[in-house]
């Protein structure tokens, strides 16, 4: 096996393998190298899982803060009284000596010149007489500048009860500001259609956002 010779030395390193004068192998310096990356492997992991566990933290967080708010705002209702009523699903009332006009959230009653909504109109003015005093949930301000909110007469949802009655639809474009109520909301308006209460006595009765784009 002539010009083949095997270093020993104290480094480190171990032993180093030398044919014709060129280093063929360094076991233990891939050792070390391999030992160096399972170490850097190692911090690196778990500097991957510490931000992970801060993301999961964070998302809980902002979880729990998503959940209060509600609950904050349906603890703290306003309460005021009716002035007046307009369409199915529009009234304008007394807040603390302020006039504030109010849609009535997730639900959308017909238009005034349209089938159903000169009726619908009347049974909200029936529901809530001037100076009827309420409960009002704001949720959102509309592009209009109006506070959209649930209103509560006598302990009941009225924006529920005009569509129990076939007298509303429920907003499905705005039904994630009701998230405690949608799905009593859609399944109002199901009884509702089923019984042909209402706007839906009509043969093709129209909802009142297609209306709107006529």
């Amino acid at each position: 096996m002539g010009n083949l010779a095997v270093v020993r030395g104290a480094s480190a390193l171990g032993k180093i393998v030398v044919w014709k004068g060129k280093t063929l192998a360094m076991p233990g310096f891939h050792n070390a190298m391999n030992r160096m990356t399972l170490r850097q492997r190692s911090v690196r992991h778990g500097f991957v899982r510490f931000f992970k566990g801060i993301g999961m933290i964070r998302s809980v967080l902002l979880g729990l803060l998503c959940a209060m708010v509600p609950m904050q705002v349906a603890a703290q209702p306003i309460v005021a009284s009716i002035l007046s009523t307009g369409d199915g699903d529009t009234l304008r009332i007394n807040q603390n000596g302020q006039t504030v006009i109010i849609r009535l959230a997730c639900i959308d009653s017909p238009e005034p010149d349209q089938p159903g909504g000169t009726a619908a109109a009347q049974r909200l003015a029936q529901l809530l007489p001037r100076g009827q005093s309420i409960q009002l949930i704001p949720v959102d301000t509309d592009t209009h500048g109006r506070t959209v909110g649930v209103v509560f007469a006598n302990g009941r949802s009225v924006n529920m009860q005009m569509v129990q009655e076939g007298h509303a639809a429920a907003y499905r474009y705005h039904l994630s500001s009701c998230p405690n109520s949608r799905n009593d909301l859609l399944a109002a308006e199901s009884s509702a259609r089923a019984a042909r209460r209402g706007f839906w006595a009509q043969a093709n009765p129209i909802m009142p956002w297609d209306w709107r784009r006529r």
